[in-house]
């Protein structure tokens, strides 16, 4: 999934993102490992919300 995520901005992204291939590839693998952590933090306060109303349900 992050090797598919760092391919397609590269695709996408020449001459509009970034001009040279080593620095496409060193922000295409930085803002794809940006996603994924914010991804993982906005998913903690669901996981938070499901336990505790599956621990509190009556």
């Amino acid at each position: 999934m992050f090797a598919l995520a760092v391919v397609t901005f590269l695709r996408m992204g020449r001459g509009r993102w970034f001009r040279a291939w080593p620095m496409g590839l060193l922000k295409g693998v930085t803002l794809t490992a940006l996603l994924f952590v914010f991804s993982v933090l906005a998913f903690a306060p669901l996981m938070a919300i499901a336990f505790a109303g599956a621990i509190y349900i009556d």
